[in-house]
């Protein structure tokens, strides 16, 4: 019995032996083969509004193998990574670029991209982290991308309705802010028959949301599957082609 728990014991010895040079090999190999001067870059202190900032991680190639990039990936949607070239000779320096677009990424930072090469598609020879912080917007109205002038903001200028039935009325609602110092009045020209326009409030106070609101008579639409129509805002001073709406009306 001690005969055979003595041979089992060196075999497994034997195993071990054998087997740790080929983990090391394999060890060496991706973790040698790209040498970056850093792998992790604390960016600091971002706004929201801050455009978007590329980083750029610095390699060389200590092996003496070519080696190709295969895949470049990234933890978060709001981080886009390139390189510089897809094919790294023995000895050739290069670099990898994180383009970080900080709008919408309020919070403490950690993004990370990972480095694919011939060497393996499933285990990355190399891991680069951005940190830092993002701070929040200081625009409180950036829900409201578009602009009509200097004082009301849209979400979009191009709406969509879907028209449930062709008979009575419908009532659809569009969500703005004044953004100005002084209370607004709005009204609509150029509109169809079949639209009718108001906001609640009827007087838009500074600094405050308000509802446009479409009332459609579905009575009186045409016989058709889409309905396309522009109308114009009037109550803020500006050239009328910068306060100009398409309305979509589908049908189901």
């Amino acid at each position: 019995m001690k005969r055979y728990f003595a041979e089992a014991v060196e075999f497994w010895l034997l195993f071990l032996i054998f087997l740790s040079p080929v983990y090391s090999f394999a060890q060496e190999t991706m973790e040698q083969v790209l040498l970056f001067e850093r792998t992790t870059i604390n960016v600091g202190t971002l706004s929201e509004d801050d455009a978007p900032a590329m980083y750029h991680f610095k390699y060389h190639n200590v092996s003496k193998e070519p080696v190709y990039f295969s895949k470049l990936t990234t933890s978060c949607g709001c981080t886009v990574v390139k390189c510089d070239k897809k094919m790294v000779q023995p000895g050739e320096e290069g670099e990898i670029i994180l383009v970080f677009h900080p709008a919408d990424q309020a919070g403490d930072l950690y993004r990370e991209a990972f480095v694919y090469t011939n060497l393996s598609e499933k285990m990355p020879i190399a891991k680069l982290v951005l940190i830092g912080k993002v701070l929040p917007s200081a625009d409180q109205w950036k829900g409201y991308p578009v602009y009509m002038g200097s004082t009301l903001r849209l979400k979009r200028k191009d709406w969509q309705v879907r028209i449930l039935s062709r008979e009575g009325k419908q009532v659809e609602r569009f969500v703005c802010v004044n953004t100005g110092k002084q209370p607004l009045k709005l009204s609509a020209l150029m509109l169809p028959a079949y639209i009718h326009f108001h906001t609640e409030p009827e007087i838009l106070l500074s600094e405050t949301e308000a509802d446009m609101i479409l009332t459609i008579d579905r009575d009186m639409l045409p016989q058709k599957d889409e309905i396309i129509f522009h109308f114009i805002l009037d109550g803020i001073s500006v050239r009328p082609s910068e306060r100009r709406i398409q309305v979509k009306l589908l049908f189901k």
